[in-house]
């Protein structure tokens, strides 16, 4: 038994070494990474299998600047002022909930709430004043202006989004399978096994194409 139990422990070992991390550039406002996250990113967590380390980084194509007058990074994004907003939420929620569930409701209904983002997420946590003003107090104090550089930090160079870098290295083509679905790219991995756990087979997001968020800057460098 106590053998058992120990092939067990160390089957957990090396699976947890060979998970992968995988780090995806989004931005909330660019078409691409919105259709990402609506049907690959969502069908990866109702698969609620622990595949890989996935994390989000909302920050993309922006740019940041520090103002010493006021003590704080200051930010411009590619689709605007509200895209920032947006990008500052989504980081809020990954670290002061660690509940992705509630981006994918929000990236889901924005446009129904004519891209206001308060609005749309008030409704996604049922209108909770708890969560909803633990969320707005990061938004509005140092501490998501921190949180938010922290995102740019992490964003290496990229020419589009939604960009996908795998154990700090970049893979074109497993971006690519990741973005069509991220489930189907970590069930394929040797160390997965998903045989024993529902699959839902690929996503509409196959059929789309991903390269109109391009890094405009990066393509002028190139030229």
């Amino acid at each position: 038994m106590e053998k058992y139990i120990f092939l067990i422990l160390i089957s957990l070992i090396i699976s947890k070494t060979l998970e992968p991390k995988i780090e995806i550039y989004i931005e909330s406002l660019c078409d691409d990474c919105m259709r990402f996250i609506k049907y690959s990113y969502n069908e990866y967590l109702k698969f609620n299998y622990p595949l890989a380390d996935v994390r989000l980084i909302p920050y993309g194509n922006a740019h940041e600047k520090y103002n010493k007058e006021k003590e704080e990074y200051q930010f411009s994004c590619q689709h605007g002022e509200n895209e920032c907003y947006g990008n500052l939420m989504y980081t809020c929620i990954i670290n002061e909930l660690k509940d992705n569930e509630i981006i994918i409701c929000v990236n889901k209904y924005i446009f129904r709430h004519r891209l206001n983002f308060d609005r749309t997420f008030y409704q996604c946590v049922n209108k909770n004043k708890t969560i909803a003003n633990k969320i707005f107090d990061c938004i509005d104090t140092k501490k998501g202006n921190l949180f938010q550089h922290e995102m740019a930090l992490r964003t290496k160079k990229h020419d589009s989004v939604p960009w996908v870098v795998i154990n700090d290295e970049h893979d074109y083509y497993a971006q690519g399978r990741i973005i069509k679905n991220l489930t189907d790219y970590l069930c394929g991995l040797p160390h997965n096994d998903c045989s024993k756990h529902s699959f839902l087979g690929f996503t509409p997001y196959e059929k789309l194409g991903y390269d109109i968020c391009k890094n405009l800057e990066y393509e002028n460098y190139l030229k």
